[in-house]
């Protein structure tokens, strides 16, 4: 079943990651105008705790970075070929696997 699954996974795979990068994206600047707004003070301040947008803004920004590095590595990085010619797929730590 997963072998399936994974013909319709890797066309819209590009798409799901962009997706969650868009969505790191938006979460930071969201939680980056909530500290914005609890360090400018007034009525607003009061709303936000120092604590949530501290800890969202490591959260939002780690994964960020994480489906930026994973996205570029995955579809413009470097494809590693074989003594074949072709891709190779099944590599750990630059040695080839046979499988």
């Amino acid at each position: 079943m997963a072998a399936k699954m994974s013909y319709v996974a890797t066309p819209i795979a590009p798409f799901i990651t962009t997706v969650q990068i868009l969505q790191m994206a938006v979460g930071s600047l969201v939680t980056f105008s909530s500290a914005a707004a609890h360090a400018a003070g007034g009525e607003q301040a009061c709303f936000v705790d120092a604590a949530n947008y501290k800890l969202g803004l490591a959260m939002y920004g780690s994964y960020l970075v994480l489906f930026i590095g994973l996205f570029g590595k995955k579809y413009f990085g470097r494809k590693l070929v074989g003594a074949d010619g072709l891709i190779v797929r099944n590599r750990i730590c630059g040695v080839e696997v046979k499988t």
